[in-house]
């Protein structure tokens, strides 16, 4: 299973769904009640987390999120 859904991972375009930073600052990280229950990753690259994150979220790149490093 994990060769397919790395598989998949690769073939995923640039594109795909995701929440950007200000909408989960406005809809979760400014409402205390459903930020508590939170584990957030950012999934972006190392460089581009390092550039700005929202603080509490662990970076893991997308690519690698089957690694078993991270």
């Amino acid at each position: 299973m994990d060769k397919t859904l790395r598989n998949y991972l690769r073939s995923t375009k640039d594109d795909w769904n995701y929440i950007t930073p200000i909408d989960f600052y406005n809809k979760y990280y400014t409402n205390p009640k459903a930020y508590k229950d939170i584990y957030l990753i950012d999934l972006r690259s190392k460089a581009e987390y390092n550039r700005g994150h929202i603080k509490g979220a662990k970076n893991i790149y997308w690519l690698n999120i089957l690694d078993e490093k991270t």
